[in-house]
């Protein structure tokens, strides 16, 4: 056999395995990109978890700022409740002591005077016939 025989069969031999390399790296690289869409379709299904679950924290922290909010609210009603009560309070007890007051001057004036000057007689309440 001639050299250029042998020259041409390990160039096709040569040819053949870099075909064969070629396609296993073709195979290699259509896996990878595979792998890589599969890691990109799960990325957007975490995002989309993710961003529902931003959604309802979301919808929660309102309601809680919103219950928040009405308990302040109501808490600024009851102080101004107790403002306004204690207020009529204080009012009564200037209203008893001045007539606390009223009371114990007209003691005196009725001590000072002996009594009431009544002439009239006490009635019996007690029923009759027994």
């Amino acid at each position: 056999m001639n050299s250029s025989y042998i020259s041409l069969i390990a160039m096709i031999v040569a040819v053949f395995f870099t075909g064969t390399y070629l396609r296993g790296e073709g195979v290699r690289k259509r896996e990878v990109n595979e792998a890589l869409d599969e890691i990109r379709a799960r990325q957007t299904a975490i995002m989309a978890q993710v961003d529902e679950i931003n959604r309802v924290t979301m919808e929660r922290d309102q309601q809680l700022l919103s219950r928040i909010d009405s308990a302040r609210t109501y808490i600024d009603l009851l102080n101004a409740e107790e403002a306004y009560t204690s207020q009529k309070i204080a009012s009564f007890g200037e209203n008893i002591s001045a007539l606390q007051s009223g009371i114990d001057s007209s003691l005196v004036q009725i001590r000072s005077t002996e009594g009431f000057t009544n002439s009239a007689q006490p009635v019996d309440v007690a029923p009759s016939g027994q």
